[in-house]
């Protein structure tokens, strides 16, 4: 397929990184997958991703079609060369090869039923697959490639600690938020399993990632639950509603490539009002990761088509919009009226005003950073955490961005939907934020790296705050 000059512009952050360049974009848009998904908003996270990093050949099954018209309504709008067409079950196993990859994604009930269906009349898989199991909270991948052998050992429902991570965060006050913000995780993180199988970079999950969001723990292998069940069992007891979510104040700083994906969780869990902040216009040259976005907006200002986006999905939601640079002379009187500060910009200068602002409030403070296939986020807590200046002590020079390179789509994806969970949990008191530490995640190969951090003492701005 050749790039047409629209495609080129649509999808130039990912054709200016070499891994992926005009050939892999254009086998991206040659691409077809399956998904078997429980319902459309289940696997919403996941759709979003998929069509905008360009692969537009999406064949569907849904147990539940709830919403499936309005999803389908903004997928469309969101990349207008998408065909979504609806997979017939009883569909011979055999033409299944046909497909670049196939998604089992829903709770352990459907994936097991779906899975166990696809290597039913032999134990081979037919096309590469990748089974993203949801729990409160919690989650599985794991991507099985082509024409490999399984046995009841390779599926990792057979795995003990599933058991562990299935029940953990059953009949809580927050199981169904914990839901919504695990699908989400997942989704982003399967469209990267999914983009790796079509180029034929990276490692693919072929050990299965187990993630808990409520305590932050990520593992690649067998996790520590297995060792140490009583780190996990110290966070159950807190789950407990101390707050109602829906009174919850969020501001966004940014509805881009983070805060989009930010946003959009928030509001599947429930928060009642967010502030989103940005000052620039929707460009094609967005699409191809910000999903709060769409086609028919572009030239719109970001924050309006955010608010249309989000409304539109959410009844319940009140988006307070600012269309406007943030600065020293505004960010006083906006961040205050707001319990949780959310850093989603590309712009180093704003982070440190934000850092700033934030300690002199004594409001938490959630940031994270992106380029290529790498992120990092942070959770700072005035008086209890390290400050952005702690760790990096240096503010660079003005204009000076690391931010506006190449950028895989569904990786501001992954750092969006960890920090809305962060947010979530610190407003409701709820689990283990990620305190003192720093979470670095590499799309690439599907790590995540927690490094603990401590406060700098001689810090010139958090020293200055808070003594």
């Amino acid at each position: 397929m050749v790039l047409s000059r629209q495609h080129k512009q649509r999808f130039s952050r990912h054709i200016i990184i070499p891994e992926i360049g005009v050939s892999g974009q254009q086998k991206l848009l040659g691409s077809r997958v399956l998904i078997l998904a429980q319902s459309p908003r289940v696997c919403s996270s996941l759709m979003f991703y998929l069509v905008a990093s360009g692969i537009s050949q999406i064949d569907y099954y849904f147990d539940d079609r709830e919403n499936e018209k309005k999803l389908f309504e903004n997928l469309i709008d969101l990349n207008t060369d998408v065909k979504l067409n609806e997979f017939q079950i009883k569909t011979k196993t055999s033409s299944i090869r046909n497909y670049t990859a196939i998604i089992v994604f829903g709770d352990i009930k459907f994936c097991s039923n779906h899975f166990k269906n696809l290597v039913s009349q032999n134990s081979n898989i037919m096309a590469s697959t990748i089974l993203s199991i949801q729990c409160p909270w919690t989650g599985i991948i794991k991507t099985f490639r082509s024409n490999k052998r399984v046995s009841s050992d390779d599926i990792p429902l057979n795995n003990p600690v599933f058991n562990i991570m299935h029940n953990k965060y059953i009949d809580t006050s927050f199981e169904k938020q914990g839901l919504e913000l695990s699908s989400c995780l997942s989704g982003a993180l399967t469209a990267i399993e999914v983009i790796k199988l079509c180029l034929s970079i990276g490692s693919i999950l072929e050990d299965p990632l187990f993630f808990d969001l409520l305590c932050m723990r990520f593992n690649n292998d067998t996790p520590a639950y297995i060792d140490k069940p009583e780190e996990i069992e110290g966070v159950s007891s807190k789950v407990v509603a101390t707050k109602n979510p829906s009174n919850a104040k969020i501001l966004i700083v940014g509805a881009g490539g983070l805060g989009s994906p930010v946003a959009f969780a928030l509001a599947s869990s429930g928060i009642g009002t967010i502030g989103i902040v940005d000052y620039d216009d929707v460009e094609l040259t967005n699409l191809n990761r910000q999903i709060l976005h769409s086609t028919s907006r572009i030239g719109m200002q970001k924050v309006d088509s955010a608010k249309i986006f989000l409304e539109s999905f959410f009844s319940n939601l009140k988006v307070i919009p600012y269309n406007l640079h943030i600065d020293k002379k505004n960010a006083v009187d906006i961040m205050k009226n707001y319990d949780i500060i959310i850093g989603a910009v590309d712009n180093l200068q704003t982070r440190y005003l934000l850092n700033e602002i934030c300690l002199r409030l004594k409001k938490p403070l959630i940031e994270a950073g992106i380029t290529k296939f790498d992120g990092l986020e942070m959770t700072i807590i005035p008086g209890k955490t390290y400050c952005y200046r702690c760790v990096f002590p240096e503010m660079p020079s003005k204009g000076d961005s690391p931010f506006s390179g190449g950028i895989l789509g569904p990786v501001p994806g992954v750092l969006g939907f960890i920090q809305a969970a962060e947010a979530f949990k610190i407003y409701s008191d709820v689990g283990k934020p990620l305190l003192n530490r720093l979470l670095i995640f590499n799309a690439m190969q599907t790590e995540f790296n927690l490094p603990s951090l401590k406060k700098d003492p001689n810090c010139p701005v958090c020293k200055g705050f808070l003594h």
